[in-house]
């Protein structure tokens, strides 16, 4: 099978991962990919067209109007149609600039949506939501789930006792990611007993002075840097308002970490019973819970088994599995 597969400009780093880890794992069942960019032509020899990395207001890709192949695309999520404005934008200006791409995106959905043979989406709530905002029928969604990479993401020696203790929090900063909240989660908590907290959030805008004890690292970290910090973190926070999957989720669990994360969209799906479920919008909820997992060794110890037990059920290779059956299907 011969894919031609559209690499965009400017993808946010969690797509460039799922991209990277199905590519890498489709080419060993013995597929064979042709990458082309937006401004590249289109390889025409080819079975099939995919595009990985549609979602939020991005305009389907122009070429593929004329194309007689089938269409596939993968769609991450479109939280600028199902959230309110301020939970998703920086400034009220930022907001009314991306309602009209919006506009323009949804224009081209009424000739692309019959052109597209299957969608992909990365979690069942991915899925209602891909059918609720783009009008597909939901028999043309597949929900697949992403994979972890174990060699990167596994227990390592725990260090935890050699070293402060300390929670931990990875996302790319925007609104939706909740991290404000976090912070004054954090705040609430005894100041003699509570362990430091670490966030890896590149492009952080701090806008007030920070509480003691939170250390702010704003450069992208590589996986294995993440690896070394999930290992030994007391905990990992993640209580976003809104996730198509939450990869951080299932990686943090892979490496023995008890997770923190939201009752609400795909974080409850992925994390399933391995975590603590909390209301993200409750700064109280999410502080009593890092409390839980202050006071409650035992409790740690459950959570980290059980999240363990859960990563293993995420692989790369099912994935990229499971986005072949979805081909062979749209080609059939």
């Amino acid at each position: 099978m011969r894919i031609a597969v559209l690499i965009r400009e400017h993808d946010p780093l969690s797509l460039v991962r799922y991209r990277d880890n199905v590519t890498r794992e489709l080419e060993l069942l013995g597929t064979t990919l042709l990458p082309f960019t937006e401004s590249d032509p289109i390889p025409l020899e080819c079975d099939l067209f995919w595009d990985p990395g549609m979602g939020r207001n991005r305009h389907p890709f122009p070429a593929f109007r004329n194309l007689k192949c089938p269409v596939v695309i993968t769609l991450h999520g479109s939280a600028t149609f199902t959230m309110k404005w301020y939970e998703v934008y920086s400034g009220l200006l930022e907001a009314i600039r991306d309602k009209w791409a919006n506009v323009a995106a949804m224009r081209e959905w009424t000739w692309f949506r019959n052109k597209v043979s299957a969608v992909i989406a990365v979690s069942r709530y991915g899925a209602w939501e891909a059918s609720l905002v783009y009008n597909i029928l939901p028999d043309l969604v597949t929900p697949i789930y992403h994979g972890v990479d174990r060699t990167v993401f596994f227990p390592e020696n725990n260090l935890s006792n050699q070293t402060a203790p300390y929670f931990l929090h990875v996302s790319s900063y925007q609104p939706l990611k909740n991290l404000n909240r976090l912070i004054d989660a954090y705040a609430q908590l005894p100041v003699a007993t509570r362990p430091k907290l670490i966030v890896v959030a590149p492009g952080f805008v701090n806008k007030k002075p920070l509480v003691s004890g939170i250390s702010i690292i704003q450069r992208p970290l590589a996986s294995s840097e993440l690896a070394k910090l999930y290992s030994n973190a007391l905990a990992f926070i993640f209580p976003s308002l809104r996730e198509s999957f939450g990869l951080p989720i299932v990686e943090a669990m892979a490496c023995g970490c008890p997770v923190i994360t939201s009752f609400d969209t795909a974080c409850a799906e992925v994390a399933g019973n391995a975590a603590l479920l909390v209301n993200p919008r409750s700064i109280g909820n999410i502080s009593h819970a890092m409390s839980r997992l202050i006071n409650e060794p035992d409790l740690r110890t459950e959570m980290s088994q059980q999240g363990l037990a859960r990563a293993s059920q995420f692989s790369w290779s099912e994935t990229a599995r499971l986005h072949m059956a979805v081909f062979m299907k749209a080609i059939k």
